[in-house]
């Protein structure tokens, strides 16, 4: 008697559909986190590098050079008044 049920429960049509259905929805959601993973690290990555070059331009739009095209830096006496 046990042998038939477990016999019939392995060879049921309803029970391997329900196993596939569950492996294909368990492999989509963990390729979705890796994707989404992946993607958001990106934009990350390209926002970061986005605010450090505004930074940088900020800091070559106020850099001043003298005719001998060099950087004039200021006293020490203009930097601690």
């Amino acid at each position: 008697m046990k042998n038939a049920v477990s016999s019939a429960l392995r060879n049921s049509l309803r029970l391997r559909l329900l196993a596939g259905t569950l492996f294909w929805i368990a492999a989509s959601i963990i390729a979705a986190g890796w994707g989404l993973s992946s993607l958001f690290q990106r934009h990350v990555e390209v926002q970061f590098h986005a605010e450090l070059k505004t930074y940088l331009d900020q800091l070559t739009a106020q850099l001043t050079l003298d005719s001998k095209g060099s950087q004039p830096w200021p006293s020490r006496s203009a930097t601690h008044a």
